[in-house]
């Protein structure tokens, strides 16, 4: 996969507040909302192997053999502004990255870029 991650602030980080914040019973329930979508071309609450936040994801097929993924600097530009505004004042701008996390033979630890 393929996209733009930008994590919540370290005062945010905490599952317990998570877990207000979004409205889920316990820690299993948040795992399940970080982790339960794939989808593409929308920010939304995930893990980025660093730190909870938002992803964008621009490219997710886990059958893809050959990841190509370029973006222009207007592209970016237009996606930071899709960031939605209930969580503009939770997320760190300084740590927006571009990242890409490839699969080699089935493995559980990504490569990452």
């Amino acid at each position: 996969m393929a996209g733009f991650s930008l994590p919540f602030k370290d005062e945010y980080q905490e599952n317990d507040f998570l877990i207000k914040y979004f409205k889920v019973s316990n820690e299993d329930e948040l795992q399940d909302l970080i982790y339960s979508s794939d989808k593409i071309n929308q920010w939304e609450l995930a893990d980025d192997y660093e730190k909870k936040g938002l992803v964008f994801r621009t490219h997710n097929d886990r059958d893809e053999f050959y990841l190509e993924f370029q973006i222009s600097e207007s592209k970016i530009k237009e996606i930071k502004e899709l960031i939605p505004d209930e969580y503009t004042h939770m997320v760190d701008m300084e740590q927006f990255k571009i990242f890409a996390l490839l699969y080699h033979n089935g493995s559980d630890s990504p490569f990452q870029f």
